[in-house]
């Protein structure tokens, strides 16, 4: 038992570590996608573009939660 008490912090520092990167390595990527959303001439494609570029983590993480559940 004490072992586990031990651990716990340092599991939940993986885990909280593992959640940070990946939240900046989606905003990274959406950084670069905002960067491509310059190289369209057309005001349509350029707007849904960037608003697709502009999705925070928050609701992009709750679309991919609710399209797996979906997957049968």
């Amino acid at each position: 038992m004490y072992k586990a008490i031990q651990l716990f912090p340092i599991i939940a520092s993986a885990a909280l570590l593992q959640a940070c990167s990946t939240e900046q390595a989606y905003y990274a990527m959406r950084e670069n996608q905002r960067q491509q959303c310059e190289k369209y001439i057309e005001q349509s494609q350029y707007e849904a573009c960037m608003k697709q570029a502009n999705e925070s983590y928050d609701d992009y993480e709750r679309r991919r939660k609710e399209l797996a559940k979906q997957k049968p």
